[in-house]
């Protein structure tokens, strides 16, 4: 089988994903990777499978390698991992056509701005999103909404699986990392956690914000750590930084571009993750941290799991209340714990469309 999508470097939510999938899918399948998004020159991640890199810069020398990669190797299972569909749905026929007749399709849409962007576009652009979606023999849908809007489409349910992206890390420790944290507790007591591109719509200035009001108005003042990743917003980048600044050095972290164990040896350190987003869909950082239970407070853009604490998107205000909460209410936030095995529903996806 093939996985489509991203791989780390860099590292982010669905890259991350893909690359934790691909080790699970490997102790049953033998399993390559197609990365579509960066060049044939940069460094992989450590793996033990074959990861392809097919990104020449303009689009059409990236399908054509994507092409190219599909039409020397069968695979039985081809399963792409998409964001909201914009640039998929232009390359998915060829891409389609260039795969062996035999194969099974699987799609996973990551992005939580899937349904707010079919529902704004034109009628030939939904036509063709409709068309795409249908070619799939499974389609893996990361929250409900999607599913609801996938049967909307005429997809028959039994061809739609709503699996939540997450699948569990192992997380191995960093004594760099430990250090600087077991410091930073010792000054700050409490230690919250936020995470993201430095992009608007993570929110990641609303953290800040709320964490300044609970200490201008309580003079409490806990430890903040904010991890950033692969893209940034040079303006608001800066007002990260200036906000980090006012907070105090003291007061908090900055870390970038961490590999997925370390960021997850980082999250297990902490009290509470904030997930401060304005738009957002199953967010896989929100599933990790209700693994290792932690406290959670995160924007109500979206459902959250059971238990999430919720404060209303873009309010620091709200942010700042449920923040003073979870410090006097250490089960306040605090996600009931997954019953579902995600791990096992992918598999299942995979064995059926193989008839095992």
């Amino acid at each position: 089988m093939v996985l489509v999508g991203g791989y780390p470097p860099p590292y982010g939510g669905v890259n991350v994903h893909v690359q934790r999938a691909a080790h699970l899918a490997q102790r049953r399948f033998d399993v390559d990777v197609l990365d579509v998004h960066a060049p044939p020159s940069q460094p992989v991640a450590p793996s033990s499978f074959p990861v392809y890199r097919c990104d020449g810069g303009a689009a059409p020398v990236r399908l054509l390698r994507a092409m190219a990669f599909f039409r020397r190797r069968r695979h039985d299972i081809v399963h792409f991992h998409t964001s909201a569909l914009r640039n998929f749905t232009a390359a998915a026929f060829p891409l389609f056509w260039s795969l062996s007749p035999d194969s099974s399709k699987v799609i996973t849409i990551h992005s939580g701005r899937l349904v707010q962007n079919y529902d704004r576009s034109g009628a030939v652009q939904r036509r063709l999103v409709a068309a795409v979606l249908r070619q799939f023999d499974h389609c893996i849908a990361v929250n409900e909404e999607q599913a609801r809007f996938l049967e909307r489409l005429g997809i028959p349910p039994h061809r739609i699986s709503w699996i939540p992206a997450f699948l569990p890390p192992t997380p191995v420790p960093d004594e760099r990392i430990k250090a600087k944290v077991e410091s930073l507790r010792e000054t700050a007591g409490s230690l919250f956690l936020v995470s993201g591109a430095a992009l608007r719509h993570y929110g990641i200035d609303v953290a800040i914000d709320a964490l300044s009001l609970l200490h201008r108005e309580t003079g409490v003042k806990p430890g903040l750590i904010v991890i950033l990743y692969t893209e940034y917003d040079s303006t608001y980048l800066a007002g990260i930084e200036r906000g980090l600044a006012a907070y105090g050095s003291e007061h908090s972290l900055l870390f970038r571009d961490l590999n997925p164990n370390d960021f997850s040896y980082l999250l297990s350190l902490v009290d509470v993750f904030l997930r401060p987003t304005t738009t957002d869909g199953d967010s896989v950082t929100v599933r990790e941290a209700g693994y290792l239970r932690k406290q959670i407070i995160a924007s109500d853009c979206v459902a959250r799991p059971e238990g999430t604490a919720l404060f209303e998107t873009g309010n620091a205000r709200s942010l700042r209340h449920e923040i003073e909460r979870a410090l006097s209410d250490r089960r306040h936030g605090q996600p009931s714990p997954e019953s579902d095995d995600n791990a096992a529903k992918l598999m299942a996806v995979y064995e059926r469309l193989l008839g095992r």
